[in-house]
């Protein structure tokens, strides 16, 4: 498991390609902040994608990282991330596990999980050469 700042110029392009690895894989998001304490927004919801953008036009508009979660023919969710300052990534080595942390302006962070809440890989699960056998 490794945690890796993104540079804000590889944003776009950085989340682009998470968006495909993680695609329809169930997600968790959390808000978390000094005011808002920590809140779920989704649990267990398919991941559509996340993308960074602008808001209100090139020129004048703000930064803004877009989730989207759901079925993309049913009910579905989005949360916007205003104002962005850092976005770092953890991906665990069961290709399947990761999470996203994104730091906003306003102190708020958002965290996005794909897989489970916890780095729980199955006991004997090989990664990196080192069989894990975790306690029960």
């Amino acid at each position: 498991m490794e945690t890796q700042r993104v540079p804000a110029e590889q944003w776009s392009q950085f989340l682009d390609q998470f968006s495909r690895l993680h695609h329809g894989k169930p997600v968790t998001v959390q808000i978390m902040g000094q005011e808002v304490g920590v809140q779920n927004n989704v649990q267990g919801v398919p991941l559509l994608g996340v993308t960074a953008g602008r808001r209100g036009g090139d020129a004048g508009g703000r930064n803004v990282i877009e989730i989207m979660t759901g079925d993309p023919s049913a009910t579905h969710a989005r949360h916007a991330v205003e104002r962005p300052v850092s976005v770092a990534v953890t991906e665990w080595n069961d290709t399947y596990s990761a999470a996203l942390k994104i730091e906003s302006a306003d102190g708020l962070t958002t965290v996005l999980q794909v897989g489970p809440s916890e780095e729980l890989l199955p006991p004997g699960f090989i990664t990196d050469g080192i069989i894990l056998d975790r306690p029960r």
